[in-house]
């Protein structure tokens, strides 16, 4: 039996990525789905994503403590209504989103080479709210109601070409609510304090996207000054794509073996 990805229990426990609670909020018919490295699939029943990466401690637990917890902040955002956010409250979004990418991530399968979070990284998540290195998470808004998750990855190269670390992306929206989490991992762990500068694809992010992790701001308004669009220069669309500014590469595991595309 394998394990859940945020305890040493057996995993096994129906989750559903997006909770039942937003769910019956409102039905948006059958759902896109784009995982890293795997071809697009279209669920049916209104997009009832479900894993069986976790444990039913974890699911009745922490878990469902988290979502009582984000709860009163999605909803408000979710139908479109300004909301002050203080620091304390950016934080429970920010483990909200993450919580969100972990069980993304796991729609890999269990075997497969792209699986970005580790299982440390798991256990500290879920144990202290520790979030991953490297990580940053930002929320947004869209002027017309829209459900969908995506996920990119990625590889960051040196300027000769070298391979330095991966990244991962995941973009979600539901009604008029958008996050997006970006985590990074270095080649090389690094002994001293470390700060990484990603190049993403140009946009007007600073006044579409508000940060919310690491905190820079001890209150922000939501919504951000501009609106995600279903088309056109502030296309959602264009920020799914952020951090994918080379071209679709071939992943090398360890034994040299080309294994699933990735972004460079």
């Amino acid at each position: 039996m394998p394990k859940c990805i945020f305890s040493e229990d057996d995993a096994g426990s129906k989750e559903h990525i997006w909770p039942q609670w937003l769910l019956v909020r409102k039905n948006f018919g059958d759902f896109r789905l784009k995982r890293a490295g795997a071809p697009e699939v279209i669920l049916k029943n209104g997009g009832q994503l479900i894993v069986k990466s976790v444990c039913g401690k974890c699911n009745n637990g922490w878990m469902s403590k988290l979502e009582q917890e984000a709860m009163p902040l999605l909803i408000p955002m979710f139908e479109g209504k300004s909301i002050t956010l203080d620091q304390s409250q950016q934080f429970t979004l920010a483990v909200w989103t993450t919580k969100m990418a972990f069980l993304f991530d796991s729609t890999k399968g269990r075997n497969a080479q792209n699986i970005f979070y580790e299982k440390n990284e798991g256990l500290a998540f879920a144990n202290t709210r520790q979030m991953p290195q490297f990580t940053g998470i930002w929320i947004g808004s869209l002027d017309e109601e829209h459900r969908s998750i995506d996920g990119a990855d990625f590889t960051m190269l040196s300027n000769d070409g070298a391979r330095i670390g991966e990244g991962s992306s995941v973009t979600l929206a539901n009604e008029h609510f958008v996050a997006q989490i970006c985590s990074l991992r270095l080649k090389e762990t690094p002994t001293t304090r470390t700060v990484l500068n990603v190049e993403s694809k140009p946009g007007d992010w600073h006044n579409m996207l508000l940060p919310i992790w690491p905190p820079v701001h001890q209150t922000i308004n939501w919504p951000p000054k501009v609106s995600f669009t279903n088309g056109g220069p502030n296309g959602y669309y264009y920020l799914m794509d952020r951090w994918r500014i080379g071209q679709e590469v071939l992943r090398v595991n360890k034994e040299g073996v080309e294994e699933l595309p990735g972004e460079g």
